[in-house]
């Protein structure tokens, strides 16, 4: 998961960290803040590192969600499944609504249910 250009980058960090402390001494007389420097590095490694940290974190819990997500899509499509071919609506199958649409027709063809009749 490490990506070999910010790897090489954190190594010159380091690196530079490292020269900074051989040369403490003559960089100081120079007037170079040599600790303030090193100690600014020490910290922007460390935040790399638990950035780094972090995405990987962030990326492993992406992968575990996707794969959660794909077990509950494959649990949803086994209940469609299940249900019957010509449901339409709830748990209406479109034969039952076309009975109750016919029903409704015969019942106003006959002229039964209106008030005052």
């Amino acid at each position: 998961m490490a990506e070999p250009e910010h790897d090489g980058d954190l190594e010159d960090a380091r690196a530079v960290i490292t020269l900074l402390k051989e040369h403490a001494e003559e960089l100081r007389r120079k007037g170079v803040p040599v600790d303030e420097r090193i100690r600014d590095l020490e910290r922007k490694v460390e935040a790399y590192r638990a950035a780094k940290r972090r995405a990987n974190d962030l990326q492993a819990q992406d992968e575990e969600f996707e794969r959660d997500r794909v077990e509950r899509r494959r649990e949803l499509d086994a209940a469609v499944a299940s249900l019957p071919p010509d449901l339409a609506d709830g748990m209406s199958t479109t034969q039952y609504l076309a009975g109750i649409a016919e029903r409704e027709a015969e019942r106003r063809r006959r002229g039964r249910g209106r008030v005052g009749q």
